[in-house]
């Protein structure tokens, strides 16, 4: 069987994108951005709350991308030929059993914790386990399956351990969509009952539900593949392609919500201003170099002249290293 290189392309760019855009977000929700034009003056405060379990959830979907990527960065992505070295597959092989319950555990987490807060409450959940499939591949060598054409990753073949994988998974992402429909059945509610008089939360509210509705739907997606993983090691390019495709899918549920919008906007914004401000100052330092022009050097005196001309300074210099060159120059037998 053939390596499909356009697939694996399209798969690792969609685990890259979704990996570096998480990366973005977490450092947007990190950093504090103060953006203006004006060094003087204080620009709109680029602050993203979040709360813990979302700062989470997204360096989970990062450990998870870059587990994806681990025989790019080795460069043996497309080096069918050669086959990548025990250890690196050993590792992929690894994170990639590891990181689905992870990812599952705290987008679970995210989601219970938001429902949790209508409540009045917080909680968080955690999950580990990697070792133990790393000691599982590291006793039996043969199940790491190193074969990069049938899969853009490294597997374990002959193995309980994806099976079980899945299958956790596919229970965990079950509990995600129960949780989904308990979170928007207590909305629905909070709006009949409760009178929304701030008109800010009335223009968040449709947003937010299609936010939902968005992520149920990602959800759905993680359902079907955790089911046809479970029955199928190897499912094919269109499986993996949708798995490929959740993590910029989240990347863009959660980077197109307001406060990040007008991050994005005021970071565009600042950068245009900015650039001929730039330009002009490189312009006049250019145009300053050119008019200080060294002219000659006579006695031990440089003079510095501008375009015009005109010796606009003297400037005394440093004599003793000519003389020393001019000493090295002449042979001994000339000297007296």
């Amino acid at each position: 069987m053939d390596l499909d290189i356009l697939s694996t392309r399209i798969f690792i760019a969609l685990q890259s994108s979704g990996g570096i855009g998480m990366v973005i977000l977490v450092a947007a929700r990190i950093r504090r951005f103060n953006i203006s034009c004006n060094p003087s003056s204080n620009g709109p405060d680029g602050t993203i709350n979040r709360t813990r379990t979302w700062t989470s959830f997204c360096i989970s979907w990062i450990i998870s991308c870059f587990s994806y990527c681990l025989l790019l960065l080795a460069g043996k992505q497309f080096d069918v030929d050669e086959q990548p070295a025990y250890g690196l597959c050993l590792a992929q092989a690894t994170l990639i059993y590891s990181s689905p319950p992870l990812t599952a555990c705290t987008t679970l987490s995210l989601f219970f914790d938001l429902w949790w807060r209508f409540r009045g409450a917080e909680i968080g959940l955690m999950s580990t386990g990697g070792t133990a499939i790393y000691v599982a591949g590291g006793v039996n060598p043969q199940t790491v399956e190193r074969d990069l054409a049938s899969a853009p990753y490294c597997i374990m073949k002959d193995s309980v351990i994806p099976v079980f994988v899945s299958a956790l998974v596919f229970i965990i992402t079950l509990a995600v969509m129960i949780v989904l429909v308990i979170l928007a059945r207590s909305i629905y509610r909070m709006r009949m009952q409760v009178n929304w008089g701030s008109s800010n939360d009335k223009a968040q509210m449709p947003s937010f539900i299609i936010r939902l509705l968005l992520f149920g739907l990602l959800a759905l997606v993680a359902v079907t593949v955790s089911i046809i993983f479970v029955f199928n090691r190897t499912p094919g390019v269109q499986t993996n392609l949708a798995l490929a495709a959740l993590p910029p899918a989240g990347v863009l549920v959660f980077g197109t919500q307001k406060d990040f919008l007008h991050l994005w906007f005021s970071l565009l914004r600042w950068s245009i201003q900015s650039l001929p401000c730039s330009i002009c100052r490189r312009v006049q330092s250019q145009e300053l170099q050119s008019r200080r022009i060294r002219v000659r050097t006579i006695g031990g005196w440089r003079a510095i002249k501008d375009g015009r001309d005109h010796d606009i300074e003297m400037e005394r210099i440093d004599t003793s290293a000519l003389h020393d060159s001019a000493n090295v120059l002449v042979s001994p037998c000339t000297r007296v």
